[in-house]
């Protein structure tokens, strides 16, 4: 295994140096958290194709507010 470090715009990686490998290699690209703007992440889109009402309401069966009163406890604790 090699490590490289780099920084990564615009959808695009730039190496801190030169890599010499001329064949094509599978990596693991990590983002370092600290590092992430916390206002500047896209969300993940929703898969509509894995999306089942069912396993909503499964999720939904302990709340006894509304949704929207729930949702802002959950994010204020």
């Amino acid at each position: 295994m090699i490590a490289l470090s780099g920084t990564f715009h615009n959808g695009q990686i730039v190496l801190d140096e030169p890599c010499r490998l001329t064949d094509p290699v599978k990596v693991i690209v990590t983002f370092i958290e600290d590092d992430l703007p916390k206002d500047n992440i896209i969300p993940k889109p929703l898969n509509y194709n894995s999306y089942s009402f069912g396993k909503v309401r499964e999720l939904l069966t302990g709340i006894k507010d509304n949704i929207s009163d729930e949702i802002i406890r959950d994010r204020r604790g």
